[in-house]
Order: C-alpha cells, then sequence, then structure tokens
C-alpha cells in the first residue's frame, strides 16, 4: 500500500510549534502531537521517542497504538 506523506508539511508546522529555547520535555509533546496528527490515517501504528542509554531503552513520550510496539 502506498502512502502520500507529506514530511514537509510536517516539518514546517515543527519548525513553528517548537520554539528554539523550548526544554526538551516540551518539544517532544509538541511533535508527537503534529507527527501522529500528520500521520496516523498514513499507515503508522505509533510515534514515541526513546531514551537511549548504554544498555537500555527507556520510553519517554508516545502516542498511538501501545500494543504494536517492541517491549525493550
Amino acid at each position: 500500500m502506498f502512502y502520500n506523506r507529506d514530511f514537509g508539511n510536517l516539518s514546517r508546522k515543527i519548525e513553528v510549534m517548537v520554539k528554539e529555547n523550548m526544554p526538551v520535555e516540551q518539544r517532544l509533546p509538541v511533535i508527537t502531537d503534529i507527527l501522529w496528527e500528520g500521520l496516523k490515517d498514513q499507515g503508522l501504528a505509533w510515534v514515541g521517542f526513546y531514551k537511549i542509554a548504554e544498555d537500555e531503552k527507556e520510553m519517554l513520550l508516545e502516542i498511538g497504538r501501545a500494543s504494536c510496539r517492541e517491549r525493550v
């Protein structure tokens, strides 16, 4: 199945909504919401961010069907 994902439009929305001085904790929810709204009907099951340390991954934020994500 082919999806017409407009990443340019999503990037522009993120650039408008995410300010340079925003802390990461404020940026991630904004970016996640924009990506999810733009891609949820385009074949994606979830959007999220991991914090990767040496031997572990920690889910920081996700939206979508949590049952589809890999358990780490």
